[in-house]
């Protein structure tokens, strides 16, 4: 099950709800993370690292929804449209990137 919440953005920020959904049927499943759609990788050093607003926004809706949420499972989807072709990456934070995160 995809649960698409009410969002407002552009591919460099999003506003989501601060509240993750909630109802009945719902109720058995277990929330993976959420998806950033965004035009092309971010490539630094080399390597592809996840970009800095989505650590923020990753910690933001994890103090937001501790009940929900532990940090310890959720992770973060890119999907990122190259020339002729579409990536998806999934990225775990640490715990010193949520702390960093929460600053």
């Amino acid at each position: 099950c995809i649960v698409l919440v009410p969002q407002v953005g552009s591919h460099q920020c999003v506003t989501l709800p601060k509240r993750l959904p909630d109802h009945d049927l719902l109720k058995d499943m277990e929330p993976l993370g959420w998806i950033h759609t965004q035009p092309n990788e971010l490539i630094q050093n080399g390597a592809q690292v996840l970009p800095a607003p989505d650590v923020v926004m990753h910690a933001g809706i994890i103090e937001d929804n501790k009940k929900l949420w532990s940090g310890q499972n959720e992770i973060i989807i890119t999907t990122s449209f190259t020339q002729g072709s579409c990536s998806l990456t999934a990225y775990k934070v640490t715990e010193a990137g949520l702390t960093w995160g929460k600053k």
